[in-house]
């Protein structure tokens, strides 16, 4: 495992990003960890992003950058299937801002938000940014 970076979110959880292999594959991954008395480490709440997803990302942040920044509401898909896609937007919850990479799913039986994902305050965004392209350059050196 590669830590590219770390988020505070608060004083018992973070934002992880890494790389890490997974059947002989390299992908990049947000996961929040926590810190508690009877448990420290990763949660199930993350999303794992292949190389190609990735870059997909980014590209859609940058060509919509403005919007981004100024926190408008704002959303974009990266498909990863008939069935599946990630939702890039920002979104507002409880009257706060946050950042979201997420899966979405869209068939007969369900359509909407899985929990594989992760939700950012937006005071992040950049660093979320930064860590995201950092990723990608780990990425195309293997």
């Amino acid at each position: 495992m590669e830590t590219i970076g770390t988020i505070e979110i608060s004083k018992s959880t973070e934002l992880n990003f890494y790389v890490e292999g997974y059947k002989d594959v390299l992908y990049g991954n947000i996961r929040k960890f926590i810190t508690t008395e009877k448990y420290t480490g990763p949660t199930k709440k993350g999303i794992m992003l292949s190389h190609e997803n990735l870059k997909e990302i980014i590209k859609k942040i940058n060509d919509n950058i403005e919007s981004f920044k100024k926190f408008e509401e704002v959303k974009q898909e990266v498909k990863l299937d008939d069935e599946r896609y990630i939702n890039i937007a920002i979104v507002t919850f409880k009257e706060k801002k946050y950042f979201e990479l997420r899966e979405y799913l869209n068939t007969e039986k369900y359509s909407g938000p899985t929990k594989k994902g992760v939700t950012i305050p937006v005071a992040h965004f950049e660093e979320t940014l930064v860590f995201l392209t950092k990723m990608d350059a780990f990425l195309e050196k293997k």
